[in-house]
Order: structure tokens, then sequence, then C-alpha cells
């Protein structure tokens, strides 16, 4: 979801409250009888909205969810204006009745103004802002060549000849098919002007590269992989994305069998935040990762997810089948938000949050501190011979501010949780997820159940707006694990 802009979650709020209208209390109909209405809606006194993401940054024709939060009536109905007109229009943008906005094909020069009203008290309302980019759209396809203009008629043949020509605010569609060698990406984009891969159908371009270290290299900010299938195509490709760089977006990727040969290999993940330690604010949302290294011999250096860098939120990830982590913090990793993942059946262990390498943690110094860890499903992960990993496990250098907060964690070995300096879980539940249909190879359907003790078990803190799929969390109380119960899917792009 690249228009999305995040940030470290505060503590668990306090419940917000407002007065009524001109600040009074209702006054009954006191007389009864014929003229006294009954009411179809309960309103307490304290209604209250409030619209998330708060702001957001979008190009021509992009779209992104908004959530109307309605507290303090059964009626929890809003209408949805674009600088005051009601529903939006060509000029300003669209948005739907479920808060999906969509920008105008000519992006206004200034910011528009989401506002939703709502419809138990119409004097309760909550804004957002939306701020337009402009940008370059360039095309790639397997049938193109890149000795054309990168247009959408004319468009080019590779990733890296695509990644040679960006500059801030460009977005690169790349169309179905599968595209070989690895990718290497240097120019950043700015905090406004973000600079996009996007596999325009999900994974339908498939990226794949044989003998190298690395599929995805990347060294700018602000840039964005969206929607790609990546893999090696032999044991010796043992990293999928490689990020060395600050405020990057992995999103919605499906990364798999890299890291096989052991031999080679002796360090890897699918995902990784790592080689910069200074690097910070890195988002891996989204994502299917699986199959990294040999799942049958747990080893605790090739792992699912590793995020070794300051801050960034590691959401709605479902991860199986890998030889060490589901998702490992070390090295330089603090203040990191964890949430909405679905990890199950990966050799080693589960969840680990730790920092360590050199004294203090890499730099010098830090520790793995205000750590968040919530509305996770960690399930029977560090089963196989040999692996020594549990649910969810703080290890070498932590400390003591981290918070671990309705996890469903079950059936894990040799035991669901290991946390250290008097640390305890909050809201635990200690229950089969009941999956759709749970298959430990991941063929199956890990959707939950009516009847899951996840459904609307979760909590707000620290969580995504939406999930897996783009749906949105805010129908109902959040559920736990990466997908949202019973909600309908967005459509890809997630923005």
């Amino acid at each position: 979801m690249p228009s999305l802009i995040v940030s470290a979650p505060a503590p668990i709020p306090a419940t917000a409250s407002t007065s009524t209208a001109g600040g009074g209390t209702a006054v009954p109909n006191v007389g009864g009888g014929d003229n006294a209405p009954t009411p179809a809606t309960t309103v307490s006194t304290t209604v209250a909205i409030h619209v998330a993401p708060a702001t957001a940054t979008l190009s021509a024709g992009q779209s992104q969810i908004f959530a109307a939060n309605v507290s303090g009536t059964s009626n929890t109905a809003v209408t949805w204006l674009v600088s005051g007109v009601a529903g939006g229009n060509s000029t300003v943008g669209t948005i739907s009745a479920s808060g999906l906005y969509t920008a105008p094909a000519t992006p206004p020069a200034s910011s528009v103004f989401l506002m939703a009203v709502s419809a138990a008290d119409t004097s309760k309302s909550a804004t957002a802002s939306v701020s337009f980019i402009s940008g370059t759209n360039y095309y790639i396809s397997t049938t193109g060549s890149d000795a054309n203009d990168g247009s959408q008629t004319n468009p080019w043949a590779t990733l890296q000849h695509a990644a040679s020509k960006v500059a801030p605010g460009t977005t690169v569609h790349v169309a179905a098919g599968t595209y070989s060698g690895a990718i290497t990406t240097n120019t950043a984009g700015t905090a406004s002007q973000r600079i996009r891969f996007v596999s325009d159908v999900q994974w339908a371009a498939k990226i794949r590269a044989a003998s190298v270290d690395i599929v995805w290299t990347n060294m700018a900010d602000y840039v964005d992989i969206e929607g790609f299938d990546i893999a090696g195509n032999d044991g010796a490709t043992c990293n999928g994305i490689i990020n060395y760089a600050s405020y990057v977006r992995i999103v919605g990727n499906n990364v798999h069998d890299v890291g096989h040969d052991v031999a080679t290999c002796l360090w890897g993940a699918g995902i990784v935040n790592h080689q910069n330690r200074a690097g910070h604010d890195d988002d891996v949302i989204g994502n299917l990762v699986h199959d990294v290294g040999d799942y049958t011999h747990p080893y605790q250096y090739l792992h699912g997810i590793y995020q070794a860098n300051l801050r960034g939120h590691v959401w709605n990830n479902v991860i199986y089948r890998c030889e060490g982590w589901g998702i490992q913090l070390w090295h330089a990793a603090n203040q990191v938000t964890i949430a909405n993942n679905t990890i199950f059946n990966n050799a080693y262990g589960g969840i680990l949050i730790g920092d360590g390498d050199d004294p203090g943690g890499f730099p010098a110094g830090v520790i793995d501190d205000y750590t968040v860890v919530t509305n996770n499903i960690v399930y029977q992960n560090g089963l196989q011979s040999g692996a020594n990993g549990y649910g969810i496990e703080e290890y070498g250098n932590t400390g003591t501010h981290n918070q671990y907060v309705n996890n469903l964690v079950y059936q894990n070995g040799p035991a669901d949780w290991k946390l250290q300096n008097g640390i305890i879980s909050i809201a635990s539940i200690l229950a089969d997820p009941q999956f759709m249909n749970y298959q430990p190879d991941g063929s199956g359907d890990y959707h939950l159940r009516a009847g899951s003790p996840a459904i609307q078990s979760g909590t707000t803190f620290g969580a995504p707006p939406t999930d897996i799929t783009g749906a949105l969390r805010s129908q109902r109380a959040f559920d736990v694990g990466a997908y949202a119960w019973n909600s309908p899917p967005a459509t890809w792009p997630f923005d």
C-alpha cells in the first residue's frame, strides 16, 4: 500500500469521548404517548469518529482505502465528502460508500480533504487529507525492447533498464511474464515522490535468477517493490529481496524457493532489511514468504523475513516452511512493529525478537526495545527434529519495554513463549486458530473459519487498517492473523 503513511504505534490509548452537539444533554419526551419517537439507533452522548489513514499521497488514478471508525452509537454509517462534495467528482476525485478514494486523472495542484460525517449525529465528523504527485509512468513487457521509449505502446524489456531511467515520482508497470536475471535499484525517490516498481497483476510478473546471491537488491531510499513473484532458479540463490536503504516498502510479493543449497547459502532470507544497519523505517507488508532453505533441516540463519534496523512495520505477511525463523529481528532492530502476520510450520521457530553480534547491538549501544508484537497467529513452528526455537522468543539484547499483545500462539516447540526481563504477554490466545483448511505445506486456505478464536480477538494497537488482501479491518473488532474474517478483498494494487 504505497500511499499509506505509517508511524510507530503509541501506547494503548484511553477511550476518547466528545460532548453532544451544543454541549448539553438531550431532553426526553416526558409526555409519552403517540408523539414520543421510537429510535431505531442507540446513540450515546459520546459519539466520536476517526478516519485512518489521516494523510495519503497519490498519483493520478491511484486509489486508497480510508476507514471511518465510529464509536458511541450502534449506527456506524457515514457519509463521505471530498472537498465538500458528497462522493466527490472528476475534479477532486471520488470516494465510494465503503471509503475507497480514487484520485482524478488530472490531479489538482493542492491537496483535497476527505470528510466522513456520522449518520447518527451529523455534527460529528473527521477528516483526512490527500496530496498528489506528478510522475512518469514507464512500462515493461516480455515482448518489449530496451531500445523502445518505455511507453505503454512501446514498452521496455527489462527491469534493470527501467531502473536506470527512473526519477522521483516514477512508476514502473511490469506486465505478466517471466523476467530472468538479478535486479539492482539505485535511484532514490523522495517522501512526496516515491519510486514504484509494480507488477500490474499481482504475482504475474515473475522474477527468476540463478547462481546469484540476491534476486533483487535495493540500494535507494523511498522505493516500493510491489506484487512480484520472486524466486531463485537454483539452490545457489540465497536471498529474495535485500534492502540497504530507508523508507522502503516491500508490499504484496510472493517470495519463495531461495537458500536451498545450505553449503552455498550460509545465511539468507526471503526478505531482508539487513545490510545497512543504519537504515530505518522500512516496511514489509502483505507478502507471502515460503520455502526458504531446506525445511527438513532446521538452521537458524535462513529465515522468512529478517529485519535488522530501526522501526518499520512487518504487517499482514503469511510465512511458512522456512528453515530458520518465520520472522527474526537482529543486529540494530528496535522499535519495530510486527502485527497481523500468519506464521506456521517454520522449521526453527516462529518469531525471534533480539539484537546481537556486537556488544550492545550494532551500532554500539542498541538493544531491541519498544518493539510491538500484536495480533499474530504463530502456529506449529519449531517442530522439526533439531529445532531449538519457540513460538515467540526473546534472545540476546532486549529491553524492558517490548509489548506482546493479543497474539494467538499454539503448539510450537519446545514451547510457545520465551520472554526476558520479566515481560509477560497480554491477552494471549492458546487455541487452534481454526483455519478454513490447514495444510502445513502451504496448499491450504488460511482464512479464518466461522467460530475461530482469532475472530474479533485482536486489538487496534499497532495494527494495520487493512489485511493481506487489502480488505478493511474496521468493519468490526479487529481479527488476529493476516486475513480479516468475512471481509471482501480490494482490487490490486491496494493503493
